[in-house]
């Protein structure tokens, strides 16, 4: 079983460090996650030791410390391919996440300039 989490744009998606982001219970499978925009959490990707470490390509992470580094069994993205840019939403309190930084180009097609 292959899971793929593309192009989405996740704003405050998980509020507390100890929160995972996906957890995907067996070895065998496999997660890919990129081109993805996710801002303003704190929370992590996954700790949990049957989750395999996912593959990572081109996603963009601002004040998301924690989707960044890590330690023991928490998964992080350590490809060196991410971006951190502020995406400098439109109005992410109005839920309008229209991207303003021309320098951000991932994330849901929808947001994007």
């Amino acid at each position: 079983f292959n899971t793929l989490i593309e192009n989405c744009t996740l704003y405050n998606s998980a509020g507390a460090t100890s929160k995972g982001m996906i957890y995907v219970r067996f070895n065998a499978n496999s997660t890919t996650i990129k081109n993805n925009l996710i801002t303003n959490t704190n929370g992590i990707l996954a700790d949990q030791g049957a989750t395999t470490q996912p593959s990572f390509s081109g996603n963009n992470y601002f004040n998301a410390p924690n989707l960044i580094t890590g330690s023991g069994s928490i998964k992080y993205d350590s490809s060196g391919s991410y971006t951190e840019y502020d995406p400098e939403f439109a109005n992410a309190a109005g839920a309008d996440f229209t991207v303003q930084n021309q320098l951000v180009t991932v994330g849901d097609p929808r947001w994007l300039p």
